[in-house]
């Protein structure tokens, strides 16, 4: 999947990619490129290579893709061998506060990115709900902010799509919850 000269070749990656949930926490490798093609900003992605899985963050590689996880497949191994010289950044200590406030068993909360049906669900004023604030050791795929109502069993995703702010509401299990709102393990 690389051309002569090393270089990953991207078109490859449209017609390979799946989306997928967050991995568990696990060292990762963030990469960073530029191309006169895409937006003049530096685009970032993180690789986790025990999960075969990357992160994209905003416009992706075409310029109009959007933020999430994607199971790489068999382009997997071409793009760890980019970085086999290169030790990974360790797996992230996480940190969760609701509403500013510690969560106990942070690393629990981790599930928070991908439980949840679409609800159909009037997104009301950011006063009646309590933000979810995911903080890593070091910038990392997972570190990330998201609501729960203050009332309802509901959580509030934000998320990029062709450079268009989206947020999408989920309904998840009244136990898991009321265990956010109480800053409880969602174990």
């Amino acid at each position: 999947m690389a051309n002569d000269d090393g270089h990953i070749v991207v078109d490859a990656f449209s017609n390979a990619i799946v989306n997928r949930r967050a991995p568990p926490l696990a060292p990762f490798y963030r990469y960073e490129w530029s191309s006169a093609g895409l937006p003049r900003r530096p685009q970032t992605a993180f690789f986790v290579p025990s999960a075969g899985a990357m992160y994209w963050q905003g416009p992706g590689f075409n310029g109009t893709g959007s933020d999430g996880w994607f199971d790489l497949g068999q382009l997997a191994p071409p793009i760890g061998g980019v970085s086999e010289h290169v030790a990974p950044f360790p797996a992230p200590v996480v940190r969760v506060t609701v509403a500013g406030k510690a969560a106990k068993d942070p690393a629990s909360y981790m599930r928070l990115s991908w439980i949840g049906t679409p609800a159909r669900h009037a997104v009301q004023p950011m006063s009646r709900w309590l933000p979810i604030r995911i903080h890593t050791s070091v910038a990392s795929p997972w570190q990330t902010t998201m609501y729960i109502a203050r009332k309802e069993n509901v959580i509030l995703r934000v998320s990029i799509d062709a450079g268009v702010r989206n947020a999408t509401v989920y309904a998840i299990p009244f136990r898991i919850a009321n265990a956010v709102r109480m800053r409880s393990s969602l174990r």
